[in-house]
């Protein structure tokens, strides 16, 4: 009977393939659950200040009041969504808008100015900045589609040296 003798080397090749195994599996989460991205300006203020790194999630559906990563022509943008698929919002003459008929429910209430009414399809957002004076949004991009959306905020690293 042959009894082969454990190798020196069986505590090198363990680590080395659980080190390979963890790395794959960070490469995995940064490539299809987070991302990051670095806030410039101050269109989402007081929310999301100019130098702010947010990471967001680039899996399940974006809902109401949350704060997305969205592509439009080639440039990223942040925004909150203030109406989904199915709604209609309609901007007032005397500033201001409405979904459904309703005045949205919001913490700080902002002038608004737009273009009146729209009716959102099925995959479709508007969002608005938070800071109304830019108007770098949906009010001048038009709607959002569902696979423009890279994903919703999650965290924010408040910082102004990344």
């Amino acid at each position: 009977m042959i009894v082969l003798k454990p190798s020196k080397y069986r505590f090198l090749y363990s680590f080395l393939i659980k080190t390979v195994m963890l790395a794959g599996m960070i490469c995995a989460l940064f490539l299809f659950v987070i991302t990051f991205y670095r806030t410039s300006g101050n269109a989402m203020y007081p929310s999301s200040r100019d130098g702010d790194l947010g990471v967001y999630c680039k899996i399940g559906t974006p809902i109401l009041k949350d704060i997305v990563l969205y592509e439009k022509d080639g440039k990223d943008y942040i925004g909150r969504i203030v109406a989904v698929g199915g709604q209609t919002i309609h901007f007032l003459d005397k500033g201001g808008y409405e979904v459904d008929g309703c005045a949205p429910a919001e913490d700080i209430v902002y002038k608004t100015y737009g273009k009146g009414k729209i009716s959102l399809k099925k995959d479709e957002y508007y969002i608005l900045n938070d800071f109304r004076s830019d108007k770098n949004d949906s009010r001048e991009m038009g709607v959002i589609k569902k696979n423009e959306i890279k994903g919703k905020l999650i965290y924010i690293f408040r910082g102004r040296d990344f």
